[in-house]
Parts: structure tokens; C-alpha cells; sequence
């Protein structure tokens, strides 16, 4: 009976003592890097549109950041600063 109820439900015991053995979680792993894979690349995808078209955009600073669109940043004072500070 498997309990704990881990990742893809229960894996068949490889004798170790062990649900799924060294095999099952490789395989679940293996999955699991595909499926990270494949959802870092859709997010790459939706996110080139910003990207390309952040001059239209009016996003909040840290959005801006974290997601990396260019951003201008008219609230930054641009005075130039002397070469003592």
C-alpha cells in the first residue's frame, strides 16, 4: 500500500525497502526537469512580448526587475554626481 502520496502516485518496490527505489525516483526527477523545462520556456516565450514592447508599458519598478524589461527611470534623480562621492 503506498502512503505519503509522492509525485506520479505509487512506484512498484525495487526490493530495497524503498517505494520506487533508486529507479523511480530518477525517472520522476527526470520528469520533473522536463516539465520545469518546458514551463521555463513558455515563460520565456510570454515574456518576450514586454520585452519588446516595454516603451508602451507603464510597469512598476520591481516588475520591471524581477521579470528583466528595460525599464526608463523617469523617478530617478539623473543629475550627475561629482567624482568625490
Amino acid at each position: 500500500m503506498c502512503e505519503g502520496g509522492g509525485v506520479g502516485g505509487c512506484a512498484a518496490s525495487d526490493g530495497s525497502g524503498v517505494e520506487g527505489g533508486v529507479g523511480g525516483r530518477a525517472d520522476a526527477f527526470s520528469a520533473a526537469a522536463r516539465s520545469v523545462r518546458a514551463l521555463g520556456a513558455r515563460h520565456h516565450e510570454l515574456l518576450a512580448w514586454p520585452r519588446a514592447h516595454w516603451p508602451r508599458l507603464a510597469l512598476p519598478a520591481l516588475f520591471a526587475e524581477v521579470f528583466d524589461i528595460p525599464k526608463v527611470d523617469d523617478d530617478v534623480d539623473t543629475a550627475p554626481q561629482s567624482p568625490g562621492e
